[in-house]
Parts: C-alpha cells; structure tokens; sequence
C-alpha cells in the first residue's frame, strides 16, 4: 500500500523536471559525511512505465569533494528494488515514557539515518530516524550499496 501512495504522490510526465516524493540519508558522525538521495516518479512514455530519478548527493564537512548525480532508474535498475524494499520496511512504535522510565540516551559518535516518505494515511508525510542496527539503518545502508556502481564517481570510505 505504501508503494502504491508513493507513486500515485509524485507521478510525472516530465523526467526532466521530475518532483520528489521521498529522501533518504545516512551521516557518518566521526567522519563528517553525509549521503542523501532524492527519489522521484515519472512516466516514461517511450517503454510505457513507471521510472524513477534519483539526485544522489555525497559530501564531507569541511572538504571541496562532493558528488552531485542524477540517476535514472532505466539506467540503474537498482532503483527499483530500492523503492519496492522501501514500502516493506518495519515501522518503528511509539515508545511512550512511563513511570520512572527514561529514554535510553542518544548516542553521540554513531550514523544516523533519516527517511522522509508519503504515508499511507491521506496527504500525510512521515519521518524516520533511528541509529544504527535497526531496520531503518539496515535499509538505507544496502540502498546505498545498491547505488554505488550507478555513480559516476565513488565516494570516499
């Protein structure tokens, strides 16, 4: 269901001017390096299906190298596979504080990832973030593994 609402959410025409429907990113806290990506939905009228364009974006705090590309799924055929394990990705509960208990405290030298995606309640938008391990960290790790030979250039360890 989410996949459906992802799609029906930012369907194009246009894969020039393509608008985004979700992002995702994972920073490296001890290294400074941030990777997002920006995924978009067009149609491609010439094979008469849906396509997807990503903008992958690698940076390091206080570098000159970036890597900025735009990528298109009949180019990457990864790009499918991401979208589709993105709408069977495990949901993180509220964890609400009771009692005497308290929040386990925020680990300060890890990664951290965040998802920003359609939800499948109406218009509504959601936001994950979580460390790593977790079902979220997991996804975003092999999607930018799924990625890597579509770059035009590698990013840095």
């Amino acid at each position: 269901m989410l996949i459906a609402l992802l799609i029906s959410a930012a369907l194009s025409s246009e894969p020039n001017d393509v608008p985004g429907f979700a992002q995702f990113q994972m920073s490296r806290s001890l290294i400074y390096i941030t990777e997002t990506v920006d995924i978009a939905a067009y149609r491609d009228e010439r094979l008469n299906r849906l396509e997807y364009k990503i903008r992958y974006n690698w940076s390091q705090q206080f570098s000159p190298r970036k890597i900025d590309a735009v990528i298109n799924s009949t180019d990457c055929p990864a790009i499918h596979q991401i979208v589709t394990r993105m709408g069977k990705l495990q949901m993180p509960q509220p964890l609400p504080i009771v009692d005497s208990e308290l929040p386990p405290p925020p680990i300060m030298d890890g990664n951290y990832y965040e998802l920003t995606a359609p939800s499948s309640f109406g218009n509504g938008h959601l936001t994950i973030t979580s460390n790593g391990g977790t079902p979220l960290a997991i996804w975003v790790e092999h999607a930018l593994a799924a990625l890597l030979p579509c770059l035009p250039s590698t990013p840095l360890p």
